[in-house]
């Protein structure tokens, strides 16, 4: 298992990790409570890890969690959130995915749709996303995902600030 105690976590750590031989399959990457990591893109090239867990981590990139989901081919469960409360869980062949108020964001929503995309496989029937501030941003994101999907019989988009862009101002169609 290639784990990270949670706490500090240096650029030059998470090289090393990256850079071991222990991204076999059945490995856990572990990177609970680490703190402003900029650069994931390593984590791509670990092609047998299984599970991933970056909740509580701080200053991650949304889109390269999406790269590494959509490229890992045995990725099947992905723990993520902002420390402030229960993390959101991400694993293949869920049904039922209530993420309402876990302060996902734009970021998470970005994290969810690469999971929809790559990973669900038309399973998920129930999908809450309720109270997160994903905004304009996250709910096309989301949109794309879901676009075509005709198993979802129960969906909740609400409390979401879906009219507004990141920045809070009004989003507006070009």
């Amino acid at each position: 298992m290639l784990g990270v105690s949670p706490g500090q976590l240096t650029d030059a750590q998470l090289a090393q990790a990256c850079s071991t031989d222990e991204g076999k399959a059945g490995d856990l990457v572990d990177l609970t409570g680490c703190a402003a990591i900029r650069e994931m893109s390593c984590l791509v090239g670990l092609e047998q890890m299984q599970e991933l867990n970056i909740s509580g981590c701080t200053g991650i990139d949304a889109t390269t969690v999406a790269t590494v989901v959509a490229k890992n081919r045995t990725l099947s469960a992905l723990i993520f959130g902002d420390g402030m409360g229960e993390p959101a869980t991400l694993e293949v062949g869920m049904t039922e995915a209530d993420f309402s108020n876990k302060n996902l964001g734009v970021g998470g929503a970005i994290i969810i749709s690469a999971w929809i995309t790559h990973k669900d496989k038309g399973a998920m029937t129930k999908f809450d996303i309720s109270s997160n501030d994903i905004r304009a941003e996250g709910g096309k994101a989301l949109a794309e995902a879901l676009k075509g999907n005709q198993v979802i019989k129960e969906l909740n988009f609400s409390g979401n600030g879906l009219g507004y862009n990141s920045n809070g101002d009004p989003y507006s169609i070009r």
